[in-house]
């Protein structure tokens, strides 16, 4: 069985055959500093403990200096879910738009 790793290169699909040559390019710039911003949400989230929405995580992370980017980092979380280091724990409103939003929190072992 080949486990994925939170340095895995199999992330999710950046740019569509259709979507302009620049964009395609755009996406293929961003993809080595995925693997940082999956440790910079894992640090993040860990810091802040229990069960926290995406934006909350990537809040956290702007403040401790990790990534000025909230979007950035907020964006990871489905990724992460995919390599299983965070999982879905519940929906709850998110503090900083009042919106509904899913709760990840890290998982066990």
């Amino acid at each position: 069985m080949n486990q994925l790793t939170l340095f895995s290169d199999d992330g999710p699909q950046l740019a569509r055959q259709s979507d302009p040559v620049t964009s395609q390019a755009a996406a293929e710039e961003v993809r080595p500093k995925l693997h940082g911003l999956r440790e910079v949400f894992l640090i993040a989230l860990a810091d802040l403990g229990g069960i926290r929405t995406a934006r909350e995580v990537g809040e956290r992370a702007r403040e401790m200096g990790l990534h000025s980017d909230v979007e950035s980092v907020r964006k990871r979380s489905a990724e992460l879910q995919r390599l299983r280091f965070i999982e879905l724990a519940e929906l709850r409103r998110c503090p900083f738009t009042g919106k509904l939003c899913e709760g990840w929190r890290v998982c066990d072992g």
